[in-house]
């Protein structure tokens, strides 16, 4: 009785349960190569090359005055998954209902092939971005377990701006409408 009475005051204190959370991933403050895997857990994301067992998407500096640090592939080519977990237990997935990213190189055609999945594996979501675009995912309910991002035509791709709204929940089901939550001892 005592954890759920603590569980109430926390999502009282946090804004009641159901809030929506919504961040922006822009990649700045890492040098060019920079190897991106779990930098943003604390955001509910992982990143890592597709499929299992390639390297790791890594940051590409393009600089001030221009599109500042990006993510690729680790090869500027090959895929890459980005899966929405729970930030206490990433072996969870913490589905999303919106998702956003800049596909945004526009002195050259980039294509980017964007596959979004539910966390059995169902292909929920498929569509072609060609560059520059501000490519806007609505699945209406928190289904997207992870996506997948490839080069559809042998043209390179960067990404930029990953932005996700999603209820906050706990690994115990609990949800909180503030981020602060994460890190907060539950009993």
């Amino acid at each position: 009785m005592r954890s759920l009475a603590a569980l109430i005051i926390v999502a009282i204190l946090a804004g009641g349960t159901g809030d929506a959370s919504s961040y922006v991933i822009d990649f700045e403050g890492y040098p060019s190569g920079t190897q991106i895997t779990d930098q943003y857990l604390s955001y509910g994301v992982l990143f890592s090359g597709y499929p299992p067992g390639e390297s790791p998407p890594m940051t590409e500096d393009y600089g001030a005055g221009s599109y500042g640090s990006v993510l690729r592939s680790h090869d500027w080519y090959s895929a890459m998954r980005i899966e929405f977990v729970d930030p206490l237990n990433p072996t969870f997935y913490l589905p999303v209902s919106h998702i956003e990213f800049d596909n945004p190189i526009d002195s050259e055609v980039d294509y980017i092939a964007v596959e979004v999945f539910d966390a059995s594996g169902q292909l929920l979501y498929s569509y072609t971005s060609t560059s520059p675009e501000r490519v806007v995912i609505d699945l209406g309910a928190p289904v997207a377990a992870y996506m997948i991002l490839d080069d559809s035509a042998s043209t390179a791709y960067v990404i930029d701006n990953l932005e996700t709204d999603s209820p906050i929940v706990f690994f115990d089901g609990f949800e909180s409408g503030d981020v602060s939550a994460w890190s907060a001892t539950v009993p």
